[in-house]
């Protein structure tokens, strides 16, 4: 059934791993992305290779997995060490993403280095669309 003539839509679940909301995941026939929410203390940009395994583990391995939101980025050189390789990542706002004083979550350093990864498509890399 097309209903509403789209056919481009991604549908992306998201909950914490330890979260009882686990047992509402629809099944791998309805989502094609797996999420979770990590805020970590500010300025820790490990690459949750624990919580991307626990996912990686409990939707076996079928789903790409995302950090649907969180505080501090991790950094991609410990996301490639570790084989944490987040789809992607979303920092909440305000002091998440605009550094500043007393929540230093992502530096200016820190968003500069990001941005220009290898490992890191920002929308001026990405394909025209028609």
């Amino acid at each position: 059934m097309n209903y509403h003539g789209l056919n481009n839509l991604v549908w992306i679940w998201t909950a914490n791993a330890d979260d009882a909301a686990i047992n509402w995941y629809p099944g791998h026939d309805y989502v094609d992305l797996v999420g979770i929410d990590i805020y970590p203390p500010a300025g820790d940009h490990n690459s949750q290779v624990t919580a991307f395994e626990k996912l990686k583990e409990i939707f076996e391995g079928r789903k790409i997995l995302a950090l649907s939101e969180c505080g501090s980025i991790p950094d991609p050189d410990e996301m490639i060490a570790d084989g944490a390789l987040w789809s992607y990542f979303m920092p909440w706002y305000g002091e998440h993403t605009i550094p500043g004083e007393g929540t230093p979550h992502n530096s200016v350093e820190f968003w500069k280095k990001i941005m220009h990864h290898e490992l890191v498509i920002t929308l001026d890399e990405m394909p025209a669309h028609p």
